[in-house]
């Protein structure tokens, strides 16, 4: 006599492999950008074709390098000698690498784009996932992939919710509330998957941005065309919590410090954070946009 629970395993293994027979062939176009951090970049691409192969997809990965000095170029061309290695200037961050590694994939045939973080080991059965909760959002909708924590399992990276009319900049964590896909209004870009006709509508990877805002931005844009933005269900893979410690939301380091960070490249360089909110911010933009520095003259402890 069958155990409890093995008539709904075999059904869900049944789903499971009827998900990848129909997605046998689907062409995803990956984009990734790195700066050092060849380990965490050598588990990511290990873990992104053992998913798609799980799910039976065909995948081409293009990956910018703004000039790593560890060994990331070497174990790319040893290890991933498909990966499309495009070197960039070592002053390239996070936007700008990506928005590149999108130009390079022009005019490439794929049915899906999917962003990639290299600090995201993605679980097996991720694109898997990431395929038919696509197909249940529709093909005009944004998914994003969530993150787990890999020691407490708890959700590190989802989405964001705008803050409402008033504060429509003042974003909140997103995290999936239900059994199906959940709205949100902006993704996080650790793992972002998009159908290649809707992002073609939008214009593909933000430009004008270098680190940050880029994602959002991304999201906002999608929203004012009348498109929606979605969470996986469930977590596609790992990724631990960036430290904000050293940063301008730390308050264990001097004003000074945290006024200088606030103000680069990693925080709300006051021109692109001038212009998003702008383009993004309503009547109430000049408030969204002095919130940041503000908030880096308060101190918050670490501890």
């Amino acid at each position: 006599m069958p155990e409890t629970g093995e008539p709904q395993r075999n059904a869900r293994e049944d789903a499971q492999s009827e998900r990848r027979e129909s997605s046998h062939g689907v062409r995803i176009q990956v984009i990734m950008t790195v700066f050092n951090r060849h380990e965490l970049t050598h588990r990511c691409l290990d873990s992104l074709y053992c998913a798609a192969a799980e799910a039976g997809a065909s995948i081409s990965v293009i990956l910018t390098d703004a000039s790593t000095n560890d060994a990331t170029q070497a174990l790319v061309r040893s290890y991933f000698p498909g990966v499309q290695y495009v070197p960039v200037d070592s002053a390239t961050y996070w936007a700008e690498g990506m928005r590149t590694a999108w130009e390079e994939g022009v005019g490439e045939t794929h049915e899906y784009l999917l962003w990639l973080n290299n600090d995201v080991e993605l679980d097996s059965t991720s694109i898997v996932q990431l395929l038919a909760q696509s197909n249940e959002v529709g093909k005009q909708s944004i998914l994003v992939g969530t993150c787990r924590d890999p020691e407490t399992g708890n959700i590190t990276y989802a989405g964001f919710n705008c803050g409402g009319r008033l504060k429509p900049l003042a974003f909140t964590f997103a995290v999936p509330r239900s059994h199906s896909p959940t709205p949100c209004d902006a993704p996080n870009g650790n793992v972002v998957f998009v159908p290649r006709e809707l992002d073609t509508k939008l214009g593909g990877f933000p430009r004008g941005y270098r680190h940050n805002l880029a994602d959002l931005a991304y999201g906002l844009e999608a929203r004012r065309h009348g498109y929606q933005t979605y969470l996986t269900t469930t977590a596609v893979g790992t990724c631990s919590r960036n430290d904000i410690r050293g940063t301008w939301e730390d308050g264990d380091i001097a004003t000074a410090e945290r006024i200088r960070s606030v103000v680069s490249v990693k925080g709300f360089p006051p021109l692109i954070w001038a212009k998003f909110c702008l383009r993004y911010g309503g009547p109430l933009a000049f408030i969204s946009f002095v919130r940041p520095y503000a908030r880096a003259l308060v101190p918050r402890r670490t501890n």
